[in-house]
């Protein structure tokens, strides 16, 4: 390779890291804006995203919110009704999933599952960014005295399960 031939690679290489560089800072950007755009909406009431099983995602222009699904709400409803009156997470998914509780796909849902959907206080009107909760604009399915009073009662079964260990 000839000194000139040399240069000039030496030259694209560093036209291309400044070029990488460049790219990388706007994706930087890009995200960090995308962030900021999504803690405003929670800080809002709103939420990014796919809403929760219970609730269906509306559209109209640019204008987004969530509605209550008609089909799925009723089950989430009565998931935090079995659970508040003590039965446990296996018995309350197999009975609901017997009333045809269902993932978005059709598929059964997992207890693990199961166990995020009654542990997200979205169903109590709370939207989450990060560790932040702020209170929704949607419609409610369970009052936040029972939503706390599950986690309680899941806590102390967990906590029951994990002595006999």
């Amino acid at each position: 390779m000839s000194h000139s031939e040399s240069g000039n690679q030496q030259n694209e290489d560093f036209v291309a890291r400044i070029v990488a560089e460049h790219l990388a800072d706007e994706r930087e950007e890009r995200r960090r804006l995308a962030r900021e755009g999504i803690a405003r909406k929670a800080a809002a009431g709103g939420i990014s995203g796919k809403a929760p099983l219970g609730y269906v995602n509306r559209r109209e222009g640019s204008r987004t919110w969530v509605e209550l699904d008609p089909l799925t709400a009723p089950l989430i409803v009565s998931a935090f009704e079995l659970l508040d009156e003590g039965m446990a997470l296996r018995p309350a998914l197999a009975k609901l999933s017997g009333m045809g509780l269902r993932t978005r796909s059709g598929e059964m849902l997992s207890v693990s599952t199961f166990q995020c959907i009654v542990g997200n206080p979205f169903y109590a009107g709370y939207v989450r960014n990060g560790k932040k909760h702020f209170h929704g604009n949607h419609t409610v399915l369970v009052t936040v005295e029972t939503f706390w009073r599950v986690q309680g009662r899941l806590a102390q079964r967990d906590k029951r399960q994990r002595g006999k260990s």
